[in-house]
């Protein structure tokens, strides 16, 4: 086994661990020290071979998706610094990646609302965040091609990894709905 596989499993297998201890209700700020999750330089590959373990585990993918919601936001700012690949002007993979950044722009400008949700629910945020919604329903043809033409491609090429199972599980992102959700909360529906 060379260096890079040996190096890669024990920072998978770092992941895994937490992620089951997460599961199991350990305390999340002692498996953070155990397992050294703050400290190590994670890569994307670390996080498929995670979710493989995972599913070959059968955890529901309910608390699955729980317990990883709680790692993302401890790897962000690890992950985020991997460069993304550079595509073929106009190739599918280089329109699918600017969608993802006015995606990120947008939600972006949304942020500082869904913050305000926390402290208190005014009638001008909610009206703000339902604008915000209405706008990113443009992005839905983006979900659209990545739902019905990128995942089954990804998932008939690339059969070892079973994370798509987790995206694909229900849908986190819905703008349309979203934007009702917002309306029907605020009494304006």
């Amino acid at each position: 086994m060379s260096e890079f596989s040996i190096h890669h499993k024990i920072r998978a297998d770092q992941l895994t661990n937490y992620v089951i201890g997460l599961i199991e209700g350990k305390k999340g700020l002692e498996l953070l020290d155990k397992y050294r999750i703050v400290e190590t330089q994670f890569q994307p590959v670390d996080i498929l071979v995670l979710f493989d373990n995972l599913f070959d585990q059968n955890y529901d993918i309910e608390v699955i998706k729980t317990a990883s919601n709680k790692l993302f936001n401890i790897l962000y700012k690890n992950l985020s610094q991997y460069r993304r690949t550079d595509y073929p002007r106009n190739s599918v993979l280089y329109l699918l990646a600017k969608d993802n950044a006015g995606i990120k722009k947008h939600l972006g400008s949304a942020r500082k609302y869904i913050k305000l949700l926390n402290q208190s629910v005014s009638p001008e945020t909610i009206a703000r965040l339902i604008e915000d919604f209405k706008r990113a329903e443009r992005f839905t043809i983006h979900y659209t091609v990545m739902e019905n033409v990128v995942f089954p491609e990804i998932e008939r090429n690339w059969e070892k990894h079973q994370c798509l199972k987790l995206m694909l599980s229900k849908r986190s992102w819905n703008p349309s709905g979203m934007g009702k959700k917002m309306k029907h909360h605020s009494g304006s529906e």
